[in-house]
């Protein structure tokens, strides 16, 4: 039965806790505004999800409800972070805040519904600040890829406030309004939407009808048929989402050759029991549980065993009495069956996340049991209340501890290393976290120490593979992915990495194979159109390479690399005005992108516009000092445009950063040999950086001979520049470069005649 409706005063009183819960979850979570994603699912769910990123689109809300995407099927979801993209872009903070709010909302209207099931104020408002501030919700709140649990939450609460509201019309009316079950079946769908972990909301439904509601008259099967057949639709809905959820994760369920039916059913039980000790004790909590070793997994499900026979068996002699504690315990484990690992999608033994709603139910029967016995006694009563205030201000503490460990990868991993043994999950992460971070040594121990604990972990070995990469180790890499690749074939990761090694190495046609996989397993992988646009510019087919770097970006619209390379490709085909605003778009995504400005300094260089050509080398080679050819292209502008003090700087910086380019040494040979400007020109110097030149260009060419004896003639050593002059003449009139043996040999009779070559002012 239900209460009797609200006073005046008791409106108000609702109000006022409603408040406090809210300002007490805001206060307690405050701190995700300034956290940043973690490199757990936000990537995929976010920041690096083509669909998601560009915000809500109608493309985007059709691939939210017609598509599967890491392997999950909750449009709603998608939809949730599509809108966080389009009022927030990628800011962390604003993502973070949509699932405070929600849980604001949670805690708010769990207190509303136990507030109407019961009329009790202060038992409902306890329950709800433990659900708000108890550490076990930082996983769903503090992490922004789950806001499936914190938006499936406040659909199944608005659920059982209508159907509440459904069974009081019954009662009031003697029939009940089936607008409110309308309202029922489309909340429970928005759910099934958000999180199929809602499945077995029915069975919550039939315990509502039990208790609180009592709607059943006696408990005989046909008293309660009605009520069962009453939930038909929900079920309906139910089987449907269970259909769709086990056809989005069929990639990820677990064989029961991997981890076998006993193992599963073991660590059930085992979790059954963990989440209780963690409602009491929630210490050393982590992102990542991995499975528990043999001999500690058979203590724990032993003492979970017993912990779940005791405790049934207390609920089910107490259910006259106190219908409550049955009804709590049902809650439980009902709500915790569709993610207690029999159909094991994730390496996890166990997960925080999981307890969201079922720990609504334990934390009921609590309350509602303390408060019975300490209601006997008024000194107790008030004793309790104390006591609870203390529990609560308690776990709101260890709450805010717990969220600290969520404000980046780095500290998130490194906490789950502290509390747990043998993760590999947590290795291979934080290793991950170590290569953004430049620390490629220490990533590798990372990787290896997680191989060693799960020697088939596929997504260490292309880590590995990674890394090994970068530091131009190929062989070593190669032998990751394809290790990697023996694990688990269809790696989209692995393929694209090993397929991209493949190029350089020449190997085309297995190249395009690699690429292919990688797209088959993942259509939409941007990198892999990105690769393949670079492997067909490679073959000289541009308009192919263009198709490639278009896909690339229809799914990251800010590749800045795409751009790039589409711009690369526009020029391949002579098309240096679209070429231009291409490499702008890169700029403007990834302003420190030097590659972007030496490429556009070279293709402004052609349509004469010289000075803008000399700020985008300069912008280069500031990004990368040791990028020599920019420093080279920029002295040869500036040279052309009269500028040789500069120019000469910009030679001498390109030889710093690579002693043996040689065009450098060879210019600028010249123009401290042969300028009209004798505040520039030295001949000794010029001797020193010609010789550099011929020595690296192998001593045969005409070109470099000409510097050389230019120089030789301005530090007046006459004889060697006649000598190495007839050469250059030799070997060009060998060449057949006859205009230039033409020039060669006009110098040659400056040299014979002790006079030095000056270029013309």
């Amino acid at each position: 039965m239900l209460p009797p409706a609200p006073t005046t005063s008791s409106t108000r009183i609702t109000a006022i806790i409603c408040a406090l819960l809210a300002g007490a979850v805001f206060l307690v979570f405050s701190a995700t505004f300034k956290h940043g994603f973690v490199n757990y699912d936000d990537d995929q769910y976010v920041y690096e999800n083509p669909q998601v990123s560009r915000g809500l689109t109608m493309d985007g809300a059709a691939w939210a409800f017609t598509h599967r995407y890491s392997n999950n099927w909750h449009p709603l979801t998608w939809l949730s972070h599509m809108a966080d993209c389009e009022m927030f872009g990628l800011k962390p903070g604003g993502h973070h805040l949509t699932n405070v709010v929600l849980h604001a909302v949670n805690a708010v209207l769990l207190f509303l519904l136990l507030r109407k099931l019961t009329g009790s104020h202060w038992r409902a408002t306890f329950v709800a600040a433990l659900f708000a501030v108890h550490p076990l919700r930082v996983e769903s709140v503090a992490w922004v890829a789950e806001r499936k649990d914190v938006l499936s939450g406040c659909f199944f609460l608005l659920t059982l406030l209508a159907y509440t509201k459904y069974a009081e019309t019954a009662r009031l009316r003697g029939a009940p309004d089936k607008r409110w079950y309308a309202i029922t079946l489309v909340a429970f769908a928005c759910g099934l939407m958000s999180k199929p972990m809602l499945v077995t909301l029915p069975g919550v439904l039939l315990l509502l009808d039990f208790w609180p509601l009592k709607r059943a008259t006696a408990s005989t099967f046909a008293a309660w048929r009605p009520l069962i057949l009453e939930k038909i639709p929900l079920v309906t809905l139910s089987i449907a989402s269970c259909v769709a959820t086990l056809i989005a994760q069929r990639e990820a369920v677990a064989s029961f050759v991997t981890l076998p039916i006993g193992t599963r059913l073991a660590n059930a039980v085992a979790a059954v029991g963990m989440y209780l000790w963690q409602l009491i004790c929630p210490a050393k909590l982590a992102a990542f549980y991995p499975y528990a070793d043999s001999g500690e997994l058979a203590f724990q499900t032993a003492a979970g065993f017993v912990m779940l026979l005791a405790i049934t068996f207390l609920a089910w002699r107490q259910r006259p009495q106190r219908p409550w504690m049955l009804f709590g315990w049902l809650w439980y484990l009902g709500m915790l069956t569709p993610v207690i690992g029999i159909v094991q999608v994730g390496e996890q033994a166990h997960a925080d996340r999981y307890t969201y709603l079922p720990q609504i139910g334990i934390a009921l029967a609590l309350v509602w049991t303390i408060a019975e016995w300490a209601a006997k006694v008024p000194q107790r009563l008030a004793a309790i209340r104390v006591c609870g205030g203390l529990v609560l201000v308690a776990l709101a503490f260890v709450t805010t501890q717990q969220i600290a460990h969520w404000r980046n990868s780095r500290s998130l991993w490194e906490r789950a290393l502290a509390v747990t043994k043998n993760n590999s999950l947590a290795h291979n992460n934080l290793g991950h976290v170590l290569i953004t971070e430049g620390k490629p040594a220490e990533a590798v121990e990372h990787f290896r120490e997680a191989l060693r604990i799960e020697p088939n972990l596929a997504e260490a070995e292309n880590n590995l593979g990674t890394v090994f990469m970068d530091m131009g180790r190929t062989a070593e890499a190669m032998t990751h992915f394809e290790r990697a690749l023996k694990f688990k074939p269809h790696y989209a990761e692995a393929n694209n990495n090993y397929a991209t090694l493949l190029v350089p190495a020449g190997r085309h046609a297995e190249a395009v194979t690699y690429f292919e996989r990688a797209l088959k397993s993942r259509p939409d992988y941007p990198e892999v159109h990105y690769n393949l646009g670079n492997l067909r510019a490679a073959q000289g087919r541009s308009a192919d390479a263009i198709t490639h770097y278009k896909q690339a970006l229809r799914l990251r619209p800010r590749y800045a690399k795409a751009y790039y390379g589409l711009g690369a490709a526009l020029v391949l085909q002579r098309r240096p005005d679209e070429a231009i605003q291409k490499f702008q778009t890169a700029l403007q995504i990834m302003p420190d992108f030097a590659e972007v400005h030496y490429n556009l300094g070279l293709l402004l260089v052609t349509q004469k516009r010289e000075a803008e050509a000399i700020e985008h080398f300069q912008r280069a080679g500031a990004i990368q000092p040791q990028f020599a050819e920019a420093h080279y292209r920029m002295a040869l502008t500036l040279q052309g445009q009269g500028k040789f003090a500069e120019a000469i700087t910009q030679y001498e910086r390109a030889i710093a950063a690579n002693p043996k380019h040689s065009s450098s040494h060879n210019n600028l040979a010249w123009t401290l040999a042969a300028n009209a400007d004798d505040a520039l020109r030295n001949g000794n110097r010029a001797v020193q950086h010609a010789l550099t030149a011929n020595e690296l260009t192998g001593g045969n060419r005409a070109d470099t001979l000409d510097t050389l004896a230019v120089a030789y003639a301005e530090a007046g050593h006459f004889a060697d520049a006649v000598a190495t002059a007839e050469r250059a003449v030799t070997l060009a009139t060998r060449q057949g470069k006859d205009a230039f043996a033409t020039e060669l040999n006009a110098r040659l009779q400056l040299f014979k005649s002790r006079s030095p070559y000056r270029d013309p002012p």
